[in-house]
């Protein structure tokens, strides 16, 4: 059989080795898919009931995974196309075309998509919960959370403290752009669990577990009972409490005129959707910090795959926590709150997945 003929027998038994992978994975890891169809469910009835669009928040997160899979893809060409440069390959573009190929067909691709559909469905469900937190209780924590940085810091804000290391709008600068790159990276790292070699069955269930228990027992149960809007909507929605941060909220904005942070253009939108100017999705909610608490579950499983990779993640989730706070996102108390809530979520969904596997075991 010639090799063009090889390459089309293996493409047409794609759909076949999808459809058994897909069976084994939904009775291997059948806790998550009845959690995410509980949850999904649940938020759909309710959007239902009160009159709410539901559609747009699912197609926002299928718009983000759309961009963070083009992203992996634009990524695993140009590694294959230097790769192939540096060999000398004869035929470069041949070898490219049927490297890309190859990738193309294993199955990794598919389970790649197929991983990202999970995630959007998710965190579309996550986002209309979030949207629900303010009209089911109010802020209300603000003050609260004020004082307790006044206390733990000595009489200070946070910020004050870190203010002269970090208050120069270069390092503004860079702190936002690792601040926005969380976003990309929560699809990424969730989409390189599910289909990287590296990783295992069990270190894969126990992110995805992680992932969901975290963004709905810490993203939405803590952040109802802790309702809080964040330092950077004080002045809008608590005037009398906006004092202790005037000064971080005026120099953002001084190093705005000049240089447009996407943490303030994403306050812009994440204000004007709560007041009802834009009909787009989003959610305000402070305690406890969602990016923190994320950033410790990277960290968290790359420990699991090396030392080195736990090391690097750890050093982001560091630099995450002080630009939630210089960024004037959150009171340094959520970030505490929200590290010390995914460590126990973490080891939670550890138990539960070594559970799962010791009874397929046996």
């Amino acid at each position: 059989m010639s090799e063009a003929a090889l390459e089309r027998s293996a493409a047409a038994e794609q759909p076949q080795v999808f459809s058994g992978w897909l069976v084994a994975e939904m009775r291997d890891n059948r806790v998550i898919y009845i959690f995410l169809g509980v949850f999904l469910t649940s938020s759909i009835l309710v959007s239902a009931l009160r009159g709410d669009e539901f559609l747009p928040m699912i197609v926002v997160y299928l718009e983000r995974t759309l961009r963070a899979f083009a992203v992996l893809c634009s990524a695993v060409i140009a590694f294959v196309g230097i790769r192939v440069l540096l060999r000398r390959a004869d035929r470069p573009t041949y070898e490219i075309g049927r490297t890309l190929l190859a990738i193309a067909s294993n199955g990794r691709l598919t389970r790649l998509m197929f991983s990202f559909v999970v995630l959007a469905l998710f965190m579309g469900s996550f986002l209309y919960n979030k949207t629900l937190i303010p009209v089911i209780r109010p802020f209300g924590w603000d003050a609260t959370f004020l004082a307790w940085d006044t206390v733990l810091f000595g009489g200070y804000q946070p910020w004050e403290w870190l203010h002269p290391v970090l208050g120069y709008p270069a390092v503004t600068i860079v702190l936002d752009y690792l601040y926005s790159a969380w976003v990309p990276l929560v699809f990424i790292v969730w989409a390189w669990i599910a289909v990287s070699p590296n990783v295992s069955p069990d270190l894969r269930r126990q992110y995805w577990l992680a992932v969901f228990l975290a963004w709905t027992g810490i993203g939405i149960g803590m952040a109802l009972l802790f309702s809080s809007a964040g330092p950077c909507f004080l002045p809008a929605l608590f005037p009398d409490l906006a004092a202790p941060y005037s000064g971080l909220n005026a120099y953002l904005a001084g190093v705005t005129e000049s240089f447009p942070l996407s943490s303030t253009m994403s306050k812009a939108f994440l204000w004007s959707s709560y007041t009802d100017v834009i009909a787009e999705p989003g959610g305000i909610s402070a305690m406890p910090s969602m990016h923190n608490a994320q950033a410790v579950l990277f960290a968290l499983a790359g420990f699991r795959i090396s030392r080195r990779l736990g090391l690097a993640l750890s050093l982001y989730a560091v630099l995450i926590f002080l630009g939630s706070i210089h960024l004037a996102w959150h009171y340094a108390v959520d970030g505490i709150v929200g590290a010390i809530a995914a460590v126990a979520v973490w080891h939670i969904a550890g138990l539960a997945s070594r559970g799962r596997a010791e009874k397929a075991l046996r």
